[in-house]
């Protein structure tokens, strides 16, 4: 009954964005990790982006972003496969979507120059089209329309085209405020037009960031550059694959301890020589014909007493 309810639950919320472009779940963290989180990020932020006398890198900009969250510490693994997040990117995108970023964003207080936007507007694709991005943002501080809570156009997605002023401007008449407690979580359509707003009180307010994107689209991180293979071998399942090490087809030939998989970086090859392997075994047993060692690129013919 429990996993009927959930399931329900989550058909909910993939319908609410489908039709509004959005949905704010809520309590996706618990307080203990949230607070552990919080922790954290501000100090990897000290360590990295902030000088000994609070100035930071970002000229003219209103937030800190770290990125290379699953490499900067075990506590964030978990974050991209949430069971309250991830069942709900899937239905959108489909099973084998990508992660395809990752990072942290401390919105610090005052005037935010973020334009409004949408996240897939470098998808060569015209609008209204299928969803190829899902963005997610769990809030760790509070979201409130004073400290720069993301704001949303809803039904935006749906839009034929882009408004001309879109581009240039920090308000379209109808955006609304994703107010929300800290642990929950707004997933909206890459194509839902948005920003963050400006912090007007006098704290910073964190948040994560995570994008999922299509299964046959190219990510913005290259996790497989980024990562070494011998550190992914420690995650989860769910998370390999989320980066692009899953199972395909007969593509199971590397192994690692226990774990076999295929990537699809080495999928295309593995497959060709897997096939080609088949193509050799079905000549051989031809009368008259015969394959080299590789299976490839020689016959001849076999002379009959």
């Amino acid at each position: 009954m429990e996993s009927i309810m959930q399931q329900s639950l989550v058909n909910s919320q993939i319908e609410a964005i489908v039709h509004d472009g959005y949905t704010i779940i809520e309590d996706v963290l618990e307080p203990e990790r949230v607070d552990a989180i919080g922790k954290r990020v501000r100090e990897i932020e000290k360590e990295t982006l902030i000088g000994s006398k609070g100035e930071t890198p970002l000229d003219r900009s209103s937030l800190l972003r770290t990125e290379g969250l699953l490499q900067l510490d075990p506590l964030f693994r978990e974050i991209p496969i949430l069971p309250d997040l991830l069942p709900v990117i899937q239905g959108i995108l489909g099973a084998e979507c990508q992660l395809t970023a990752f990072s942290a964003i401390d919105m610090l207080p005052g005037k935010n120059e973020e334009a409004i936007h949408s996240d897939d507007a470098a998808v060569p694709l015209p609008r209204p089209h299928q969803p190829v991005i899902c963005t997610c943002m769990i809030a760790i501080d509070d979201f409130t329309a004073k400290n720069g809570a993301v704001r949303l156009l809803a039904d935006s997605h749906k839009m034929v085209g882009l408004p001309d002023h879109a581009t240039d401007r920090h308000e379209i008449d109808g955006m609304i405020t994703a107010e929300m407690p800290a642990g929950s979580v707004v997933v909206f359509d890459g194509a839902v037009l948005h920003h963050e707003a400006d912090n007007e009180s006098d704290r910073p307010r964190l948040a994560l960031e995570i994008l999922y994107c299509a299964p046959w689209m190219r990510t913005f991180t290259n996790f497989f550059l980024s990562i070494p293979e011998d550190e992914v071998m420690k995650y989860q399942q769910p998370l390999m694959e989320l980066i692009g090490y899953r199972d395909f087809d007969r593509i199971k030939r590397n192994r690692f301890g226990d774990r076999r998989f295929g990537s699809y970086r080495e999928s295309y090859g593995q497959l060709r020589r897997a096939r080609l392997g088949a193509w050799s075994e079905e000549r051989q047993a031809k009368p008259g014909l015969a394959t080299d060692d590789s299976g490839e690129g020689r016959s001849k013919r076999v002379e009959s007493n």
